[in-house]
């Protein structure tokens, strides 16, 4: 090949038979065709080529091509015969050549293979081009596959038939061309990261076997999303319950790359109970269906039977009230025959309105109610089971996957022994002495829990309860084991305080003053009429709001009375107003905020006193989860500070606007019959309404200011001069 353009022929090897060779330096692989074989030369000796090896392929096709490894160790061979798989061959010691891997295509015939670096590039007719990891012969992983022809995947000689991956200027393109003309340009990214697990889902202990890919990978590092790590490549790991993300760093010659798949592990530990039980004879009761969920809970169906209905017991409704799942936002009913004791509803957390799933937790999913008959013998039972009904079968929905939870039945037994019980007052101000009392049973013993942490086991006894929202408990024992009964919130001992503090602000300024609650139990309604004095003679009331409040949430705020002109307005607050919102939790911070404005000619030492009364219907009231109740109001008076020290210039004009109206009227009025003393200066000798300087406001400072507002009499004759007193 010293002149390329004419080179010089110099000698032949010969073979049975020959489809493809190919040379490197001084040796030369020949793929052997019809005669099943391929072999092996030394031709470092032009003219007296040396045969190194030969290998006939047990049952082989037609030995298409062969290629060797950058090292020469191995090499690589394809039979172009459909179902004749391209084979690795082990070459170190060519007096044993072994086969050491096998791969095939969808299309299950290969054409060429060519090596370039650690990767098998394999033409592959109707499977277009596959690239296989062989970093470990032995071991080659599929990596990479491109379809080049769509239409079908059948061992006929249609598709790709040559690819090209040899790139001297390290582009990483690949070039590869189809029998029907089409020539296809590749780029090759090796700093990919990938990897995959198996199992994904599954009963918790679950243990996974992961294998991670990533062409020029030095090191690994996996975090498990449960805490722990590993730095294999191909690493297992147990995981406990729950839904887990997994993610794969790698040191690459570039830098690092790294690949998060979330929610990509579920360990499943989901269990339903409901326990066993005692009830009394002509009792209602409530079976808890109670969820240890370990994984996020989207869905839920609950295919409910109860046996020996209607014979002992009556099948009254099953709820989600008071349970976990009462905000989702689906409760379908799927199928309805509480006559013969079957039920079934599905439970969805969103259904449009953005709802999240049921966090993992443990506690009551929904709640079955039932009326026992009064007339069942002793010992008679009831058993509960969930599903199938119909065509709903018991199942759960989460991030990832539907399955079955782990249930088993349960079962009540009648008896005469009752767990019943009532308390005296269930309400009130805290301390709240309370007197329970249990229905007369055969119990021989009794023990309460007062849901504070303090119990008792006398059968009637009394409680002091600090303020708060209690569920009271009772098990009652008898002869024949052993009935409970809950009463969720049962007890409200309240000591909701409002209180808005003194203060002192300065005339001319902005002003904000908080409404601050301290509340013991959940608020979940709250109506605010507020009433400032001196409005408009010393303020005015700008607005009142929740925004950045503690009850900033609430989804309905609500200005339901609005007299701002003359210092009254009601805020009405509600949490879920439909879309689901909780109550207002246990706490202490500011609840509403009043703004006001303080004019600059306000008079220093005057006060913006707030007041909560009636305000036409509206009046202060708050709801928890069980009762409403009146709030406790520490009002609070704001002090001007900064102002004018003396409003004589405003005598006889009390609301001080520069005019004698109806306004001052009024204000006169309310001094002299209604005993407000808004307009009183204590910075002047007289009062501004004290119009004719008697030393009271009456009714003939009254009929003077009539006199100048509404009859145009001159105030230089009706009115003292107050500012020369």
């Amino acid at each position: 090949m010293a002149n390329p353009e004419s080179p010089l022929w110099l000698n032949a090897v010969t073979t049975p038979d020959m489809h493809d060779m190919t040379a490197f330096n001084d040796t030369v692989y020949v793929a052997e065709a019809n005669n099943h074989s391929f072999s092996i030369w030394d031709v470092a000796d032009k003219m007296n080529p040396i045969l190194l090896a030969r290998v006939v392929i047990p049952g082989g096709g037609y030995v298409h091509n062969i290629w060797p490894t950058p090292d020469r160790k191995y090499l690589a061979t394809t039979e172009e015969t459909a179902n004749k798989t391209m084979k690795i061959w082990n070459r170190e010691d060519l007096s044993n050549i072994t086969l050491v891997a096998e791969y095939l295509g969808p299309s299950n015939l290969a054409h060429n293979a060519h090596i370039e670096g650690n990767y098998l590039y394999l033409s592959h007719y109707e499977s277009g081009v596959s690239v296989l990891d062989i970093t470990t012969p032995e071991c080659p992983v599929e990596v990479a596959r491109f379809d080049t022809y769509l239409s079908a995947d059948l061992p006929q000689f249609q598709g790709c038939w040559g690819v090209f991956p040899h790139n001297f200027n390290r582009s990483h393109r690949i070039y590869a061309s189809n029998i029907d003309g089409r020539l296809f340009v590749f780029h090759q990214d090796t700093s990919v990261v990938s990897f995959w697990a198996t199992p994904q889902i599954g009963a918790a202990p679950l243990n996974v076997s992961f294998t991670g890919f990533s062409p020029l990978a030095t090191d690994w590092a996996w975090q498990f999303g449960d805490g722990d790590s590993a730095g294999a490549q191909n690493p297992t790991h147990v995981y406990p319950p729950g839904i887990f993300n997994v993610r794969l760093q790698v040191n690459l010659p570039s830098g690092t790359g790294s690949k998060t798949q979330t929610n990509f592990i579920t360990a499943l530990a989901e269990t339903l109970t409901v326990s066993d039980t005692i009830v009394a004879q002509g009792a209602s009761v409530y079976w808890e269906i109670r969820a240890r969920n370990n994984v996020p809970i989207q869905e839920i169906t609950l295919p409910v039977t109860l046996s020996n209905v209607p014979a002992f017991a009556t099948f009254d409704s099953l709820s989600v009230v008071g349970c976990r799942t009462s905000y989702f936002q689906l409760k379908q009913t799927l199928l309805d025959q509480r006559g013969s004791g079957k039920f079934a509803i599905r439970l969805r957390a969103d259904n449009g309105g953005g709802a999240p799933p049921l966090a993992p937790g443990d506690g009551p999913l929904a709640r079955v109610y039932m009326k026992i008959q009064p007339d069942p013998p002793t010992g008679s039972t009831i058993a509960m089971s969930l599903g199938p009904v119909g065509s709903a079968s018991l199942s759960a929905t989460t991030l990832t996957t539907t399955y079955v939870p782990i249930f088993s039945g349960a079962t009540a037994v009648v008896s005469t022994l009752s767990a019943q019980f009532s308390g005296t007052p269930t309400s009130g101000n805290a301390p709240l002495s309370v007197n329970f009392t249990p229905q007369p049973s055969d119990a021989t013993g009794w023990k309460w829990s007062f849901g504070d942490g303090d119990s008792s086991l006398v059968q009637n006894p009394s409680h002091i309860y600090a303020p708060g929202l209690y569920d009271v408990r009772l098990e009652a024992t008898g002869m024949v084991g052993t009935v409970a009964q809950t009463k969720a919130r049962y007890i409200t001992a309240l000591a909701e305080t409002l209180t808005v503090a003194d203060t002192t602000v300065a005339a001319g300024s902005n002003v904000v003053w908080e409404i601050r609650a301290i509340n013991h139990v959940p608020i979940t309604d709250l109506t605010l009429p507020v009433a400032l004095s001196n409005v408009p003679a010393q303020a005015s009331f700008d607005s009142i709001s929740a925004s950045g409040c503690r009850a900033g949430y609430f989804e309905y705020q609500q200005m339901v009375f609005d007299d701002r002109a003359h210092g009254a307005a009601v805020l009405q607050l509600t949490a879920n107003a439909g879309g689901g919102s909780p109550p207002l939790p246990p706490g202490d911070g500011a609840i509403a905020k009043i703004y006001m404005t303080i004019p600059p000619n306000a008079i220093t030492g005057q006060k913006v006193a707030l007041s909560m009364p009636a305000l036409g219907i509206h009046q202060l009231i708050a709801s928890t989860l069980s009762i409403s109740f009146v709030p406790s109001l520490r009002r609070g008076a704001a002090t001007i500070t900064g102002g004018t020290s003396c409003d004589c210039h405003c005598h006889a004009d009390p609301v001080c606007d520069g005019q004698i109206d109806v306004l001052d009227v009024i204000q006169t009025v309310n001094v002299a019959f209604r005993a407000q003393a808004a307009a009183i200066d204590p910075a002047c000798l007289r009062e501004r309404t004290d119009v004719d300087c008697s030393g009271s406001t009456d009714v003939l400072d009254v009929a003077r200011v009539i006199d100048v507002a509404f009859r145009a009499a001159d105030p230089l004759t009706v009115f003292c001069d107050a500012c020369s007193q």
